[in-house]
């Protein structure tokens, strides 16, 4: 995985997280 994609994973993720708050 590349450095782009690892930091697009890691907004998804805080994404999806604020989404279920």
């Amino acid at each position: 995985m590349t450095k782009e994609e690892s930091f697009m994973t890691m907004k998804e993720k805080k994404f999806k997280m604020q989404l279920q708050l």
